[in-house]
């Protein structure tokens, strides 16, 4: 045993941490390894963060819009205020009896418009989550479709290495043709 080893790493171009290595394997070696990820990226992972970039496209759309919708519910807010301001105002210019109705009136208009702020942040946020759910659950749909799309084809065309290279080959094109 000790002669095999001795014999092949005679044959070492040069010595990585004590460890004979030849260069056409290791060149070889690191030529497959690129060519796999290549092709693993441009084949499965490009599609597939395509798809993952229109989900989070449309979730982040969504969430602008929420944000604005936020925004209009502050403005609200910030336009009822300034109306209680004013009523204020005019109810210091008013006798005591009408000065109470006025600022009673004023506290209603505070609550009624914090609840709107509230009722619309709570919409938004259930519709943030019902639009996640949905992506979600599509994006469930579409793997379990693919998955079904590819399992059905390689069962029913399962020859030899060349013909399911040239299957896999078709169903990655077929798969980039449905995206």
């Amino acid at each position: 045993m000790p002669l095999a080893v001795s014999e092949t790493a005679a044959k070492a171009d040069f010595y990585i941490f004590g460890v004979g290595v030849q260069l056409g394997t290791m060149l070889f070696t690191l030529s497959v390894f690129l060519l796999l990820m290549y092709l693993l990226y441009r084949y499965a992972l490009g599609p597939l963060l395509s798809v993952m970039q229109k989900r989070q496209d449309a979730v982040e759309r969504r969430l602008k819009e929420s944000e604005e919708r936020h925004a209009q519910a502050e403005r609200y807010f910030a336009e009822a205020k300034a109306a209680l301001d004013a009523s204020r105002e005019e109810a210091e210019a008013i006798v005591a009896r009408a000065r109470h109705i006025a600022e009673r009136e004023a506290a209603e208009l505070v609550q009624a418009a914090r609840q709107e702020n509230e009722r619309l942040r709570e919409e938004a946020k259930r519709a943030i989550e019902r639009e996640r759910e949905l992506a979600v659950q599509e994006l469930r749909r579409e793997v379990a479709s693919l998955s079904l799309l590819v399992a059905e084809k390689i069962v029913q065309k399962h020859l030899d290495a060349e013909s399911d290279r040239a299957l896999a080959e078709r169903l990655v094109q077929e798969m980039g043709a449905l995206q």
